[in-house]
C-alpha cells in the first residue's frame, strides 16, 4: 500500500489522482492526495510528516524540487527539472518522466528525426529538449525571455531563435512544442499548416484551434509521462488502456 500526492500550486483540477486512479492504484488500499501550496517548503514537510511514499511535482516546483532530494536519475542531472520524487531513506531520489511525455507521442507515431521548435524555458522545455536531442532531433529554443532561451539551447546544444523572428523563421521546422502556460500573442499571425504542434498544458491549451499539420494535446503528454511514473512510485504495472479512457471521456 503506497501513500502518494501530487504537488503544486491551484493543482484543484488535477487529473493526476483519477489518472492514478483508472491506473490500478486503489486496488490495494494505495492513495493519492492533492497538495495544493504556493510554499513548497511547507508542502514536503507535510509529505515527510504524512510518511507519503512519493509525489508528483507539477508547476511551479519542478526545478526547486531538486533542493529537497539527495538523488538524482540521469534525467534530473542533464534537465535541471524533476516531475517526481520517491522517498529513498531519509530523504527522496528526483524523476523526470516529462521526458516520456515530451517524446512519447512521436515515438508512437514513428516521427522520424527531424526540426523541432521548443517554446519555453521552464522545467517541460528543458525535459522536451533533452529528450529531443538525445533521440538526434535538431533542436531550436523560443521564448519570451531569449536570456532564459539561451540558457536552456546552451545546455543542450541548442539554437535559438528571437520571438519577433518566429513568424518569418517557423517554415524552418517540422514540428512545435509549446510548453509556455499563457498564449504568445505572435502566434496569431503564424502558418502552422505544415507543422506538428504539441502542447504540454492540457487544462488550458492554447493552440488547439490553430490550423495545423497534427494537433497532439496536452493530455497524451500526462498520460504517456505517468505511466513510468506510477511504475515508479508503485513498483507495478498501470492499467494503460484505461488511463487512454480516461482522459478520453474526462
Amino acid at each position: 500500500m503506497k501513500k502518494l500526492a501530487l504537488i503544486g500550486k491551484d493543482i484543484s483540477h488535477s487529473l493526476s489522482p483519477a489518472l492514478f486512479n483508472a491506473a490500478g492504484l486503489l486496488k490495494d488500499g494505495s492513495s493519492y492526495d492533492l497538495i495544493d501550496s504556493a510554499n513548497l517548503s511547507k508542502a514536503m514537510e507535510f509529505i515527510k510528516t504524512g510518511l507519503y511514499n512519493g509525489a508528483n511535482i507539477t508547476a511551479p516546483f519542478k526545478e526547486d524540487i531538486l533542493d529537497y532530494c539527495n538523488e538524482f536519475d540521469p534525467s534530473v542531472k542533464a534537465t535541471g527539472a524533476s516531475n517526481l520524487i520517491v522517498k529513498s531513506g531519509d530523504s527522496f531520489k528526483a524523476f523526470n518522466t516529462d521526458t516520456f511525455g515530451a517524446y512519447g507521442p512521436f515515438e508512437a507515431r514513428g516521427t522520424k528525426p527531424s526540426r523541432v521548435l521548443i517554446a519555453g524555458a521552464g522545467g517541460a522545455s528543458k525535459a522536451a529538449a533533452y529528450i529531443f536531442s538525445q533521440k538526434g532531433f535538431e533542436v531550436s529554443i523560443v521564448n519570451r525571455n531569449w536570456e532564459k532561451a539561451n540558457k536552456v539551447a546552451q545546455k543542450f546544444n541548442s539554437g535559438t531563435i528571437e520571438l519577433s523572428d518566429l513568424q518569418d523563421k517557423i517554415t524552418q521546422f517540422d514540428i512545435f512544442i509549446y510548453t509556455i502556460p499563457v498564449p504568445i500573442t505572435q502566434l496569431e499571425q503564424i502558418d502552422f499548416q505544415n507543422i506538428i504542434i504539441a502542447e504540454a498544458n492540457y487544462k488550458k491549451p492554447v493552440l488547439d484551434k490553430i490550423k495545423c499539420k497534427e494537433y497532439i494535446n496536452g493530455l497524451e503528454w500526462l498520460v504517456i509521462q505517468a505511466i513510468p511514473g506510477f511504475k515508479l512510485l508503485t513498483g507495478k504495472e498501470p492499467d494503460t488502456k484505461a488511463m487512454f479512457e480516461m482522459v478520453q471521456n474526462g
